[in-house]
């Protein structure tokens, strides 16, 4: 029975911890009131849940937006230095007599 009651507890606290992510300040028990019967008189707390899960969404929409405008510029330098390494390395492998043929 009490090892019941603590995983119970343990699933709630791990419920609780996931609903935090999505929606601040609201608690399981108050959710579940927005489900039952007094669902009629929580509904504008239900919008409220909605519209914080809807700015959060924004928010993370503009991170991904965000981060994938600098990809392009990232792989323009990447392919820079890959450049320059290559060049590094042949002009490293050339001898130096044949390097005074080269010029």
């Amino acid at each position: 029975m009490e090892e019941d009651e603590k995983v119970e507890s343990l699933v709630a606290m791990k419920d609780q911890k996931q609903l935090d992510m999505c929606a601040d300040g609201f608690e399981i028990g108050r959710l579940s009131k927005l489900v039952g019967s007094e669902a009629t008189h929580l509904t504008a707390e239900l919008e409220e849940l909605y519209h914080k899960m809807l700015a959060k969404l924004d928010g993370l929409s503009k991170v991904v937006e965000q981060g994938s405008a600098k990809v392009p510029e990232q792989v323009r330098i990447l392919s820079k230095i890959e450049y320059s390494k290559r060049i590094e390395k042949s002009n490293s492998n050339i001898s130096e007599p044949e390097a005074i043929y080269l010029f």
